[in-house]
């Protein structure tokens, strides 16, 4: 059901879900303070109980609520990029639930660029936000995406289709010699390293870790449809098409039917990203032929080659 904003803040003053626009993906939505109604995501979701979750504000003095170890570096970072899709981690208060942090001692924040989400941050207070899709299966970047996923039963504040298409980069600065990057996303390591300077930052060795994961995106697989993900081989790149499948160019601009270019516009890609491995699940074709690029090819191509590389693993 498609509702207000007045409705989504009604909504989640009295405990229920709420799916809301951002300008990565949609987020499915509940207060902070709201332990109940945290539980009720990751029940309605199907996520993992140990993978953190990102707490969305809309001002800075929110930010107090969660931590009171905001450094140098964050504020560098706040001041370049927020509000936009860049996700901060933090040393949290006590008051933070452990289901948020999925038990560690820091929290991921985020303040996001939508309009309508900062409205509705600004009047409910600070609020959890995963994205809205079920767990592990692709984001959710438009409303029709939600009403499929979860059959009509969750409520719907429609912001549009989602302007990047991907979630945001998760980045961790709480210590003091180097960061890392947990997940790759619009704003990239380079952005970074621009505000920070000398300041290094490592990355994850791979997908899955270990040890428990500070960011979503991290552990589990996800972003996966039903469809066999994989990279195209020369043939195919010369023409030679299989049936159930859909080929995606990343550089070429061979566009019909299940194919589609990019010609080298990796914005429209990420923006799309998702979408198309939704269209290839609802006409239940087999595989999804991707066109191999590489993390230098554009800044976007890091978080893409993420996603879809963790869509391969399931």
């Amino acid at each position: 059901m498609i509702i207000t904003l007045d409705k989504a803040v009604e909504l989640l003053l009295k405990g229920e879900l709420v799916a809301i626009p951002t300008e990565t993906v949609y987020g499915l939505a509940a207060r902070y303070t709201d332990l109940q109604a945290i539980i009720s995501i990751f029940v309605t979701k199907g996520r993992p109980s140990d993978n953190p979750i990102i707490v969305h504000i809309s001002n800075i003095e929110q930010l107090n609520l969660l931590t009171n170890d905001i450094t140098d570096r964050h504020k560098a970072l706040m001041d370049a990029f927020w509000p936009g899709p860049l996700t901060l981690i933090f040393n949290k208060l006590p008051n933070v639930f452990d289901k948020i942090t999925g038990g560690l001692n820091t929290v991921a924040v985020r303040m996001p660029s939508h309009p309508i989400a900062l409205q509705l941050i600004d009047k409910v207070g600070p609020i959890v936000a995963p994205s809205a899709n079920k767990s592990g299966k692709p984001s959710t970047t438009r409303v029709e995406h939600i009403l499929h996923d979860y059959s009509g039963y969750i409520s719907v504040l429609d912001g549009g289709v989602c302007e990047i298409g991907i979630e945001s980069t998760v980045f961790d600065c709480t210590e003091e010699n180097s960061g890392c990057l947990l997940r790759p996303g619009k704003i990239s390591q380079k952005d970074l390293l621009d505000v920070l300077g000398d300041y290094e930052i490592e990355t994850p060795k791979n997908g899955h870790i270990t040890v428990k994961p500070k960011s979503p995106g991290m552990k589990y697989t996800h972003y996966a449809p039903n469809a066999t993900v994989r990279w195209m081989n020369t043939s195919e790149l010369e023409g030679v098409f299989q049936n159930k499948t859909r080929y995606l160019f990343i550089h070429g601009n061979f566009i019909t039917g299940n194919h589609k270019g990019y010609s080298s516009n990796f914005e429209m890609f990420s923006k799309e990203l998702f979408d198309q491995f939704r269209f290839a699940d609802d006409y239940n074709e087999k595989e999804i032929a991707i066109e191999p690029f590489s993390a230098e090819d554009n800044p976007l191509a890091p978080a893409l080659l993420n996603r879809i590389l963790k869509a391969m693993e399931h």
